[in-house]
């Protein structure tokens, strides 16, 4: 078994024991770890038509959130990083739990289960490390979720978007994930190749609910490992929903990080295609 693979296996027994006695579990742990994780495909060409939703937070206060969001834990926006303009929304150092914003309302019901998002993060570094004498040297972090139904079993699920799971030495993989309210969790993710940065990064994603499709793009590079096209009504690991109840952006770490992560989010946007990088007219 791979590196990836056991150490995903740790993370997942650890927040699931009850899991342990499937025999399948190890199956499960591989799909986390993924194939290669290699950056290969260029994405689709950017719409011409605007994103159905953009937010830069410029014209929040500094201290406060953007208007129609409501807030969990210690993030506002702030002053001191940019991606563009002089404002962004800054996540404050925990040890765990979320700290992040949550849309609901009518541009969801207009996204529907078929949508591109985009955003800017950058992560401070030194960043902190799996404690070195943990039993499950991981750290999981969401910087994008989303509430749903899911269309195969009819309960509440979180679609994780934009996640990640760290190791020991502070190399990161990108994962899709689903957490069912009441059910185990399962997703895919690629190798251990990526690293946080003080530099900001572009993500990409898209999800569509009539072919249970995800696709993940960092910096313009599609992120294979994470890439799943199941096909019409094959919900199987995958469940993406027909609309989304919230989409939350942030930061949500599930394993302790002292003294914390300190995440800036910028140049959010959501449409029905590809938004790409932001543009001199401000989407």
């Amino acid at each position: 078994m791979s590196q990836a693979c056991q150490n995903t296996l740790d993370h997942h027994a650890l927040a699931a024991p009850w899991l342990r006695r499937f025999s399948s579990f190890t199956l499960l742990c591989c799909l986390f770890a993924g194939a290669d994780g290699a950056m290969a495909a260029d994405p689709p060409p950017v719409s011409k038509t605007p994103p159905l939703f953009t937010e830069d937070f410029e014209s929040t206060a500094v201290g406060a959130i953007p208007e129609g969001f409501t807030a969990t834990g210690k993030v506002a926006v702030a002053d001191d990083f940019a991606a563009s303009g002089k404002k962004s929304l800054r996540v404050e150092a925990a040890p765990r739990g979320p700290r992040r914003i949550t849309l609901k309302g009518d541009v969801l019901n207009k996204l529907g289960g078929q949508f591109w998002g985009r955003l800017y993060y950058r992560v401070q570094t030194p960043y902190p490390l799996p404690a070195a004498n943990s039993p499950n040297p991981v750290i999981h972090s969401t910087f994008v979720a989303g509430s749903a139904i899911s269309p195969q079993f009819n309960d509440q699920i979180e679609v994780r978007m934009l996640d990640t799971v760290m190791n020991k030495e502070g190399a990161h993989q990108y994962i899709y994930n689903v957490q069912p309210k009441s059910r185990g969790e399962f997703g895919k993710g690629s190798a251990y190749l990526y690293h946080y940065t003080n530099e900001w990064t572009l993500a990409e994603w898209s999800v569509n609910n009539a072919t249970q499709s995800y696709h993940l793009y960092i910096n313009g590079k599609e992120i294979t490992g994470v890439a799943l096209d199941k096909g019409a009504t094959n919900f199987t690991k995958v469940e993406l929903p027909e609309v989304f109840t919230s989409l939350s952006f942030g930061l949500y770490n599930y394993q302790a990080a002292d003294p914390g992560f300190v995440v800036w989010i910028d140049d959010i946007a959501l449409g029905k295609e590809r938004i790409g990088p932001r543009q001199s007219d401000g989407r």
